[in-house]
């Protein structure tokens, strides 16, 4: 062979050698970069699976899933609250909490199925509108989706799911990521696209992920600009529809919120109040009740301008949903609260 040849055949393979070279690195360290969001998301998940412990039989099961304003408080949030307020009333219910922090409807879709299997009396659903926005104020947490039932998968092909990046190849693939090899390629491979769109300056810029004071603040077209084909309604639908088919009965809770607070940042009470009875209209038409909680707390009731209720607060609303639950006829009186 010529020696020019020869040279071109060796600088391909050098260049191989190096590109190879380049990308296992870059997949490696962006494997390492995303170890401590792998080992976050890890530990959450200890924390959800513990919900998901099979109740014991006899008592009304209660499910409630939601945002950190449900539990996180200077004190024990408003479920657990309610249940002792329940059985103050005379019943005897057994609770599970779902809880995901910066959650809304598309996350509430993506753990109903895996809730339901719990076989539920009741499944309370709390989120407050200022989190409904197309682009994940929090962690998008599309992890999840291996949650979705697989006899699910068809209809939620059909959701808004896209707006989140979960587009139908991964839908499909979403059941595997339980499989442990499966789920640490698929974060290195998120870690390295991740890289090479800082590298190149491509794809979506991230600016949500912002400090949090900026994140949660209250964006007023959040809530204007919610109608009955909005990607969250839809999705808080959709839940809504799994739950029915699987005959099990769903209250919508619109969490409180420190309007007061929120004035200065164009909080508007008029445009609350019309989309929340937007929202009471379609959850009814889809077979479930809404309870609407944003005004019931006043100022003083609230740890923090995100939601986030400190004691009175929970006292308030605790004894608020009591009332709602009881009134469902879904518990069975009783002398004791295991």
């Amino acid at each position: 062979m010529d020696a020019g040849p020869r040279s071109v055949i060796v600088v391909l393979v050098g260049l191989v050698l190096g590109a190879g070279t380049a990308l296992t690195a870059a997949y490696l360290w962006a494997g390492d970069r995303t170890d401590e969001q792998r080992e976050s998301i890890a530990a959450h998940r200890t924390r959800l699976e513990r919900s998901f412990i099979p109740p014991a039989d006899g008592l009304p099961l209660v499910a409630w899933i939601g945002d950190s304003t449900m539990l996180f408080s200077v004190a024990p949030g408003y479920p657990r609250s309610a249940a002792v307020e329940l059985y103050n009333r005379g019943y005897s219910v057994q609770h599970r909490h779902v809880i995901l922090p910066g959650s809304d409807p598309f996350h509430f879709y993506y753990v109903m199925g895996r809730v339901l299997r719990l076989d539920p009396d009741l499944v309370v659903i709390g989120t407050s509108l200022r989190l409904f926005s197309e682009t994940s104020l929090g962690a998008p947490r599309n992890d999840l989706c291996s949650e979705i039932p697989i006899a699910e998968i068809p209809r939620a092909a059909a959701l808004p799911l896209a707006v989140r990046g979960v587009t139908i190849p991964r839908l499909l693939l979403c059941p595997m990521l339980k499989i442990p090899v499966v789920g640490d390629l698929a974060f290195r491979l998120e870690g390295l696209r991740g890289v090479l769109q800082t590298v190149l300056g491509f794809g979506r810029s991230d600016k949500r992920m912002k400090n949090e004071a900026e994140r949660f603040r209250f964006d007023r077209r959040t809530v204007a600009n919610l109608s009955p084909d909005h990607a969250c309604v839809v999705m808080l639908l959709a839940s809504l529809d799994m739950a029915r088919r699987n005959g099990t009965k769903v209250m919508v809770v619109i969490s409180p919120v420190n309007g007061e607070e929120l004035g200065s940042e164009g909080f508007d009470p008029d445009v609350y109040d019309d989309r929340v009875a937007m929202l009471r209209k379609l959850v009814r038409s889809h077979g479930a009740t809404l309870v609407d909680l944003h005004a019931a707390v006043p100022t003083d009731g609230f740890f923090d301008p995100w939601g986030h209720l400190n004691q009175r607060g929970i006292a308030t609303v605790a004894e608020r949903m009591a009332e709602e639950i009881a009134q469902l006829d879904v518990l069975s009186a009783g002398s004791g609260l295991p």
